[in-house]
């Protein structure tokens, strides 16, 4: 960050050093819209339509609008039909910055033009090839106001410290007079009183005023129009006021302004720096080229807590929505929003804290720069590794924004049943646990974490039993054959365990007759996966209903579910023979109809 400008600044008057230390402590929201006024403006264009056979845009309309002695100008466009690829050039007189809009810019622009320095600019109307009935018409002019001197406000002490500086992150936020500025997923943030219909215009590089303080605008290319239905806020007072929003790309370059400031603030939560600097657009009654530019200054925190900053940084209107950034790492902890120093050196400056809950998810830092979450995660052990545990997953190659990501970027961290156990390094994709208790279930989370930051991705969980599930599957194609006296049973010896391990430890086959167990046929580990027989003669003849389970050789028997039940087959005698039917006689039927 750069500063520049006098080490101090002169006092301000002395009257109103006085009025300050005499009114009581008080806290104000600090707007500080810029003057202007709306001008009738007629201009109509008339209707044009392309060339037939054409293939370049012509220009089929120029005018000039003029309010004679303003500092600057705005267009207000009362209709126009610039069809699929046609558009309009507006050019400021004054510095020759230019602005193009086409149907879709200049609905996203709200049907207005960018601000343009100076009292006159030409507009210029370009007919592309295939678009029919081309206009534009001009009915208002929003002309600025030559500035006047504005009062102290949030001075916190006599003299004015802040000074000149150019954050590529902080802008103003026109005509309402506040700040606003880029977070790093590409959000905006500002005061929730801010976050009203006259947020119309983010503004980056503004210039110096003029010699009286009257403000003047960048060019087009750094004015950026607010989505106004983005907005998320709230206006609640100290404590609980903030702005979360978007803006459109550029009408010029076709950037975000992320894109072309090239910087943004990292939104951290976060009560303890010990210095608070604030920068933002406030008025300026001592130096009137510095009126509403961009400034900067430095004071101690004074105690910050739940929802609310507290600091004696020097603020004036037009700071409201300035970040609040801890000096020391120049990473924002909240947005300034009300003034409550005074010329005396009482009070302090406050703004909403980043662990205000619903400013803190409306800001959604974390989703965007946090890594996509671990996939695939796997625990796994089995009879060879009774008392250990293998973790392997997919390492995330995406920030949750789709931005690509390197392995050294980040970290995994594995937690065991709640507690973390330890950390891996990107890239590395595994991990074994050890010094675990056979049979006993572990439950495992890990995920991924900046390792600059420190933002987390969504958690990813798997749970297992160490040496494996001890419950092994049911036997599979379960058949009975023989009569009531004596039946051979078939089946397959399952080869694994309900959780996919192997079945090591087959020790037997539990025979059920109508639900009881009748017999018990040993088999050994070598027997899994085998299609297996017996034969079983029941105490009493008859036919029954058959099912069969499997034990492992544990001290406590671990038992399958039951296979499928089937029943003793059928053994009636066949009867072939019967006596002569002799001949038919249809009499024997009579068919009724009535």
């Amino acid at each position: 960050m750069i500063f520049s400008g006098n080490a101090s600044k002169r006092a301000g008057l002395f009257i109103l050093l006085m009025i300050g230390a005499c009114l009581p402590f008080m806290t104000f929201a600090q707007t500080a819209e810029i003057p202007s006024r709306s001008e009738p403006y007629l201009l109509n264009s008339g209707e044009f339509s392309s060339n037939p056979g054409a293939t370049q845009p012509y220009v089929a309309y120029s005018g000039l609008v003029e309010v004679a002695g303003v500092p600057w100008m705005r267009l207000n466009f009362l209709d126009a039909n610039l069809g699929s690829n046609s558009y309009l050039i507006i050019t400021s007189l004054q510095d020759g910055a230019w602005q193009r809009l086409d149907a879709i810019s200049l609905a996203q622009w709200s049907n207005t033009s960018a601000y343009f320095n100076g009292d006159a600019v030409e507009i210029a109307l370009h007919v592309a090839p295939g678009d029919q009935n081309v206009f534009v018409m001009v009915d208002e002019v929003t002309v600025g106001e030559w500035a006047q001197n504005a009062p102290i406000e949030s001075q916190c002490g006599p003299t004015d410290d802040r000074l000149p500086s150019d954050d590529p992150r902080s802008g103003r936020i026109v005509p309402i007079g506040c700040t606003g500025w880029i977070i790093t997923n590409g959000k905006y943030l500002t005061a929730g009183h801010c976050s009203t219909g006259s947020a119309q215009v983010l503004e980056f590089n503004v210039p110096l005023s003029t010699s009286s303080g009257t403000i003047q605008h960048p060019g087009p290319e750094d004015q950026y129009a607010i989505d106004q239905t983005s907005f998320q806020s709230t206006n609640g007072g100290v404590g609980n006021d903030w702005g979360v929003y978007n803006t459109f790309p550029n009408s010029v370059t076709g950037l975000t302004a992320i894109q072309a400031q090239g910087a943004a603030f990292w939104l951290v939560q976060d009560y303890s720096p010990v210095d608070i600097r604030i920068t933002g657009y406030g008025v300026e009654f001592n130096d009137p080229e510095w009126n509403q530019i961009q400034q900067t200054h430095v004071g101690p925190n004074t105690g910050s807590s739940s929802n609310t900053m507290r600091y004696q940084t020097d603020t004036e209107g037009g700071n409201s929505g300035s970040p609040v950034i801890d000096e020391a790492t120049g990473f924002a902890v909240g947005i300034h929003t009300h003034g409550g120093c005074s010329t005396s050196g009482t009070g302090n400056n406050s703004g909403t804290s980043t662990f205000h809950p619903a400013f803190w998810a409306a800001a959604d830092i974390l989703s965007s720069l946090a890594p996509a979450s671990p996939d695939s995660l796997t625990a796994y052990s089995d009879y060879t590794t009774p008392n250990s545990m293998l973790l392997t997953w997919q390492d995330p190659v995406t920030l949750l924004n789709g931005d690509p990501l390197s392995p050294d970027s980040f970290s995994v961290e594995i937690s065991r049943d709640g507690a973390v156990i330890d950390t891996v390094s990107g890239g590395i994709a595994q991990y074994v646990d050890v010094g675990l208790v056979d049979g006993t279930e572990y439950a495992y989370e890990i995920f991924a974490f900046m390792n600059s930051s420190g933002f987390g991705s969504p958690k990813a969980s798997a749970s297992w039993i160490a040496g494996g599930s001890p419950i092994p599957n049911p036997p599979t194609a379960f058949s009975v054959a023989g009569s009531q006296q004596e039946v051979t049973v078939s089946w397959v010896n399952p080869a694994q365990n309900v959780d996919g391990t192997p079945l090591d430890d087959l020790a037997g086959v539990n025979l059920f007759q109508n639900g009881v167990l009748v017999e018990t046929f040993l088999r050994s580990g070598a027997d899994s996966a085998r299609t297996d027989t017996a034969t079983y003669t029941p105490a009493a003849p008859g036919y029954y209903a058959w099912h069969i389970t499997v034990v492992d050789n544990e001290s406590a028997q671990n038992e399958s579910a039951s296979s499928d039940t089937v029943d003793t087959p059928l053994s009636l005698p066949v009867f072939d023979a019967f006596a002569d039917p002799g001949d038919p006689n249809p009499g024997l039927w009579v068919n009724t109809n009535t």
